[in-house]
């Protein structure tokens, strides 16, 4: 009996040694999407989609096809043992792991998208963004953050944005660690970062360092309000001058 329960397909180290290969291949996927960034701010347009599309769905296909995997090779390691555990984490996390595929799913599809208005049972706003198992709906002054499972559940409709994209000026206050002038390079990678900003207009971003401010200019997509940028910024430490 103690040999069956011992019995072992998989060594440790075959696990140990796939774990590294899928942080490695998930850390590249990673490395892409800041070169496509790199890209868009010299200007080169047709590079940044490219490879920002094919590091975004290769991660959505490689991030669950990765789990499933793991969860294989860590049962072959002891079956029995390893199966009961698994079962027992899979029952406890149920909830989150199914809506973990449903999400990977849903925006693969390009159903779920950053910045769209959608409508979830009584909620209507625009999606601010995703992580593992949810989203977050931006409502007038209300966020709110809905499991993907609910999503699907409660059933939702895209709606269209009525209002057209707006370009606005803004003014950030310098602080120490933003005299630096690496901080400039920085700052505009993290403006592409904002699911708000549409990048058909490169943002515009210069500095005033006798008067300590930061001047920016960015494109706003469709029913987008600026306040939700300027949140967001606060959000991230920075001090908005009126």
């Amino acid at each position: 009996m103690d040999n069956l329960i011992n019995y072992s397909y998989t060594s440790w180290t075959s696990l140990f040694a796939f774990l590294a290969f899928a942080f490695v291949m998930l850390g590249l996927l990673k490395a892409i999407d800041q070169v496509s960034k790199n890209y868009h701010k010299q200007g080169m347009v047709w590079k940044p989609k490219f490879l920002k599309h094919l590091a975004f769905h290769l991660s959505l296909i490689l991030e669950p096809l990765f789990l499933i995997s793991f969860i294989g090779i860590f049962i072959s390691v002891n079956p029995m043992l390893h199966f009961v555990i698994m079962l027992v984490l899979i029952t406890l996390l149920f909830q989150y792991l199914n809506s973990y595929f449903i999400g990977k799913y849903y925006v693969l599809k390009g159903k779920l998208r950053e910045g769209i208005k959608i409508k979830v049972g009584d909620i209507i706003g625009q999606i601010k963004r995703f992580d593992q198992f949810g989203l977050e709906i931006r409502e007038a002054d209300n966020v709110h953050y809905i499991l993907y499972s609910d999503v699907i559940k409660k059933g939702f409709t895209t709606l269209p944005n009525h209002t057209s994209a707006i370009v606005v000026n803004l003014k950030l206050k310098i602080k120490n660690e933003m005299k630096e002038r690496q901080w400039l390079k920085s700052f505009k990678l993290f403006l592409f970062d904002i699911p708000y900003i549409n990048i058909k207009l490169n943002p515009n971003v210069s500095a005033d360092y006798k008067k300590e401010e930061v001047y920016i200019k960015v494109m706003l997509n469709e029913g987008v309000k600026e306040t939700y940028l300027t949140e967001i910024l606060i959000e991230n430490g920075y001090e908005l001058i009126h």
